[in-house]
């Protein structure tokens, strides 16, 4: 069966489509243009400076220290540990931060539409659970790093959760049929209800390997 003719949408146009469902709304101002950048693309660069400041921290003094001391070995070792997953986990961040801000600056608005959807929940008990453990280990962290201080100190109850799965389909301007799945976290839906399958959404295409839903 012949694909369908792809649908590109102008910023303009996103107001007058019928029933547009966004995923994530966080990109409503993107999509609308009173913002340049999606608002997760500068959060991308987080991992690359924490690279930095390990390198600086571990690495210059490791080498520094070389063939001086007994403790050397120690800051060698450390340096070796966490440099040679940093190194790929910098590769790896430069490459998602690029692909990013290629998505930002040089995607087509193309409209897609919902094949299916389905909802997760989960007991909050869990969060709950899960950013205990999670802010526990950085405060514990935290106090060794500074050798002493009181750690004290309860963690917030995390936001409610109700995960949004989406499948969609949508036609590519070379006229290829893509697909794919994204999810997001929307408590909102509980109540206002959930979209339909056939509801139109918006994707953010580069090309059929770079490709995001809003």
């Amino acid at each position: 069966m012949a694909a369908s003719s792809p649908i590109i949408l102008s910023r303009d146009q996103l107001t007058s489509v019928q029933n547009l469902f966004l995923l994530n709304l966080a990109n409503k101002d993107f999509l609308l243009g009173t913002k340049k950048r999606r608002p997760n693309v500068p959060t991308l660069a987080i991992p690359i400076i924490i690279f930095l400041i390990v390198f600086i921290l571990i690495g210059c003094p490791a080498a520094g220290a070389a063939g001086t001391s007994d403790s050397s070995n120690t800051l060698i070792g450390l340096a070796v540990i966490f440099g040679i997953p940093g190194v790929i986990f910098f590769f790896l961040s430069i490459r998602a931060y690029r692909r990013a801000l290629l998505l930002d600056t040089e995607g087509k608005l193309l409209q897609a539409t919902i094949t299916s959807i389905s909802t997760h929940e989960r007991d909050k008990r869990i969060n709950v659970i899960l950013w205990s453990i999670a802010i526990l280990v950085i405060i514990l962290a935290l106090i060794d790093m500074f050798s002493g201080g009181s750690g004290s100190g309860g963690a917030d109850t995390p936001g409610d959760y109700y995960q949004v799965v989406v499948e969609f389909t949508a036609t590519t301007p070379t006229g290829e049929q893509i697909s794919g799945k994204a999810k997001q976290n929307r408590p909102d839906l509980r109540e206002n209800g959930l979209p339909v399958e056939g509801d139109p959404l918006v994707l953010l295409y580069v090309d059929d390997g770079l490709y995001k839903l809003m």
